[in-house]
């Protein structure tokens, strides 16, 4: 029976390291991954991650997110926008929806492209009102400090682990559009 309790504790200790997000000194998110893509020139690269967000709507289809910079010369492209994390009632029917906001960046060279995904805050939206707060993720975690007027505390602290798996999962689109062969149509 000891057996058994130990190995619930430490696996009840791995979960809440997991849940962990970890900030850059900078007091944001960031997430990289180079793509390796042989015998794929960089404007071909280019090309493809201009591609890879257009059918994009994250879940439930809220997400949203705009092309803020791209360079054909240099075969770079920067997306801006809200990557939507979820919902959380508050008081019955209503309640708030909760994004990611981040910047994606794709360089791209000849055979391969870097990946970069950067989260500095989130963004509680409440449904009615036209509520809403967007709070830097320093002041989220590891401790939560915001002293705004929003109540969208409980709503914040719910999906904040969700940061890391919404970066993961950017960068799996991304790379898995860059990684694609052309269709000869």
């Amino acid at each position: 029976m000891k057996k058994i309790i130990f190995a619930f504790a430490l696996m009840l200790m791995g979960v809440s390291t997991s849940a962990q997000v970890t900030l850059t000194e900078s007091g944001v998110f960031e997430q990289k991954e180079v793509v390796n893509v042989e015998g794929v020139s960089a404007q071909n690269l280019y090309l493809r991650a201009i591609e890879a967000l257009s059918d994009w709507t994250g879940t439930d289809g809220r997400s949203k997110f705009g092309i803020d910079h791209q360079d054909k010369e240099s075969a770079t492209i920067i997306y801006k926008g809200k990557d939507y994390l979820g919902f959380r009632k508050f008081g019955g029917i209503y309640g708030w929806y909760i994004f990611a906001d981040f910047t994606l960046k794709v360089r791209c060279k000849e055979g391969k492209a870097q990946v970069t995904v950067i989260i500095p805050t989130m963004t509680a939206e409440f449904m009615v009102n036209n509520i809403s707060a967007t709070i830097p993720l320093s002041e989220i975690t590891p401790d939560y400090t915001y002293k705004g007027k929003t109540n969208c505390k409980k709503a914040i602290l719910q999906y904040v682990t969700e940061v890391p798996t919404a970066a993961s999962r950017m960068i799996k689109l991304i790379s898995t559009k860059l990684r694609q062969q052309e269709d000869d149509f």
